[in-house]
């Protein structure tokens, strides 16, 4: 009996409470997965999910980084830089892209998340046929209706199998980016505040609806808070005195310097590879080199170049891969500040297979000019306020204009701020049709990154 009366006290006063609260709130978490799953999914609602599983897909048979997704632009584009590498004498490896035989190489997407998609579906058992006697991937068998003397359908189709995997991967990584979360908030400010943030984090439906979608933006989340734990980090180990411990202050200094390095050269790497799942977001890497220069005390010019360096390297590659097939940097994703712009309305550019291209740069830097003070109006009315679809923005901006005593916080606050402008103004100069089509689930809304680090502060401050 004394080892039941000892279980139960560890249950209810001891060690065993902290592990049952656990595992309730996991298996509460668990049950809603299955609810929401059944209850929300959609299978892949829009255009750019369905492109980069087709892509993913093409990668993972051996077909190489090619697309059944031609658009006119792209042949456009290799088809001008063929035509200029052969007069000045340069021999061309592929045939004329205006004459498209077979796989046409994608210059559209960033390659990150297509290829990790790719590595899934080597990992797992994707089947790629339509099951019509599974209900619950798919429709029921059809059934002849005697009244009728014809065949119907009984049920209606429901879930793609692909599609459902490729969803709980990208909800498996949103769970990922709750955890970062939950321990970045305790280290920065306490248990509650790091308590809270999570629930509010896990409870945003606008984050799982771009879990289910399919669309890369979970992982440039995980990426973005990583990247933010990776910041704090720094700031952490570059200026908090009590880090020496027991340790002589010359030792203390060479790992601080260390880890400095480290932590910089891991920011930058962090940012260009988001720019790999979004070109976009490589814009990042500037308030990233600001806030070392901001907030780090010693040798902040070096951590800031470095910072910049190991940004370049992810992309360096990428970017003479694009330039050798089509004379641009990153293809069809360099002219996004003219898609939906004077220049080129609504999907005029994407659909154009003689656009005019050879402009005076005043021209291009006009016409983005002219998209961005159209777009940024409405972005600030209507994306700001509703920043991640519930009202915990408020106390984030109102903890900005109060700037609380914790310098981490404070730290924190100004990236975020920094980030928000940056991200703000991106949004406002890619807008595209896209972003009518879908609304809010698109890969053109940025502002859904900082939904975390937005949470946190504003819980911190609530």
């Amino acid at each position: 009996m004394s080892v039941i009366h000892e279980m139960i006290f560890n249950l209810e006063e001891g060690r065993g409470r902290h592990w049952l609260r656990v595992s309730a709130g996991v298996l509460a978490l668990f049950l809603v997965l299955i609810c929401y799953n059944w209850f929300c999914f959609r299978n892949m609602s829009t255009q750019e999910a369905m492109d980069s599983a087709q892509l993913a897909r093409n990668i993972a048979e051996g077909k190489g980084y090619t697309t059944l997704f031609i658009r006119p632009l792209s042949i456009n584009l290799l088809r001008r830089h063929a035509a200029k590498v052969s007069s000045i004498g340069a021999s061309v490896d592929t045939p004329d892209p205006a004459r498209v035989n077979g796989m046409h190489p994608d210059i559209a997407n960033a390659p990150l998340y297509p290829l990790v998609v790719a590595g899934l579906m080597k990992l797992m058992p994707f089947d790629y046929r339509v099951d019509l006697k599974n209900r619950f991937w798919s429709a029921s068998a059809k059934e002849p209706n005697a009244d009728e003397g014809r065949l119907v359908q009984s049920r209606a189709f429901r879930r793609y199998k692909p599609d459902f995997i490729i969803s709980a991967f990208n909800q498996i990584l949103l769970l990922v980016v709750a955890g970062l979360s939950f321990f970045l908030a305790r280290r920065l400010f306490d248990l509650r505040t790091a308590i809270l943030s999570t629930v509010l984090l896990l409870g945003t439906d606008l984050l799982w609806r771009f879990a289910i979608s399919g669309l890369g933006t979970t992982f440039l989340l995980l990426v973005f808070s990583c990247l933010l734990s990776c910041l704090v980090s720094l700031a952490r180990h570059a200026n908090d005195p009590d880090n020496q411990g027991a340790e002589s202050p010359n030792l203390h200094s060479k790992r601080a310097e260390r880890m400095g390095l480290i932590y910089s050269a891991l920011a930058g790497s962090l940012a260009g590879i988001g720019a790999l799942i979004r070109y976009p977001f490589g814009w990042m890497i500037f308030p990233v080199f600001f806030f070392i220069l901001l907030f780090v005390t010693k040798r902040k010019l070096l951590l800031s170049l470095v910072a910049v360096l190991a940004f370049t390297l992810p992309l360096l590659l990428w970017v003479v891969r694009n330039y050798t097939l089509s004379g641009t940097p990153f293809g069809t994703a360099t002219f996004a500040v003219l898609q939906g712009g004077p220049l080129f309305p609504a999907q005029t550019l994407d659909r154009s297979l003689n656009a005019n291209l050879d402009f005076p740069v005043i021209v291009f830097v006009k016409a983005a000019w002219l998209k961005f003070v159209g777009n940024i109006g409405p972005s600030i009315q209507n994306d700001l306020p509703r920043l991640g679809g519930t009202w915990v923005a408020g106390f984030f901006l109102f903890g900005l204009v109060v700037c609380g005593k914790d310098p981490r916080a404070r730290r924190l606050g100004c990236f975020l701020a920094m980030t928000l402008l940056v991200l703000a103004t991106i949004q406002a100069a890619i807008r595209s049709q896209l972003s009518v089509d879908s609304v809010d689930i698109n890969s053109e809304n940025f502002l859904v990154l900082l939904v975390p680090g937005v949470w946190m502060y504003g819980a911190s401050f609530f």
